[in-house]
Order: structure tokens, then C-alpha cells, then sequence
């Protein structure tokens, strides 16, 4: 299970950011730093992030068949809402549901 250091996110991500930063992954800047002005004023992202491998961690483990009360304890979201933001669907989950359709023919499409 994923936990916080002292009951701070901000603490473990920054630390994940560290460790990205030492293996050459990304550069060693704060993940807080603000871009542009005003209302276009917006946190700097990365490809590769503490919060990108929640992502796909809560996708694989929904894709796996993983119940959604199970990812979220396991992940640490507070409600199905904030957990499925965080729920993307793959292309090979999307051809598994495509391949369990069953197939139609014109004749039963037109009665």
C-alpha cells in the first residue's frame, strides 16, 4: 500500500521527484514552480511524475480486474469519483471489449 511520509503527499512526491532526478530521468527542480501569469498560471508538469504512476498503476490494477473498492484502498483515494480521474482505458482494453461483443448481422439489425 502506498502511504505518505508524515501524513504529507506533497513530501513523498517531492521525494519520488528527487530520486527521478538522481537517475537522470528528469531535471532536480521543485514540482510546485508556477508557469505563466495570472489566470494561465499553472503548475509545471512532467511526463514522468510521482502523480503520472498513480495513474497508470490505478489503470492497470481496474484492468487486471482489480474491484474499485480495492484500488482505492490500495492507491489511497478518497471516493470512486477521484478514482476514476485517475482511470484511463487502454487501447487493449478497449479491443477486449470489442472482441466480447457479439457479432450482428444486417438481417437481425433490420427486424
Amino acid at each position: 500500500m502506498i502511504q505518505n511520509c508524515q501524513g504529507r503527499a506533497a513530501t513523498l512526491c517531492d521525494r519520488f521527484s528527487k530520486l527521478l532526478a538522481e537517475c537522470g530521468f528528469r531535471p532536480n527542480v521543485p514540482h510546485d514552480i508556477i508557469v505563466g501569469h495570472g489566470r494561465d498560471g499553472r503548475r509545471r508538469r512532467y511526463d514522468l511524475s510521482f502523480h503520472s504512476l498513480r495513474h497508470t498503476a490505478v489503470t492497470l490494477l481496474k484492468e487486471a480486474g482489480t474491484p474499485q473498492a480495492v484500488a482505492m484502498e490500495f492507491i489511497g483515494d478518497d471516493s470512486p469519483a477521484i478514482s476514476m480521474n485517475y482511470t484511463h482505458v487502454g487501447a487493449e482494453a478497449l479491443k477486449k471489449a470489442a472482441a466480447a461483443l457479439p457479432e450482428i448481422s444486417p438481417k437481425a439489425l433490420i427486424g
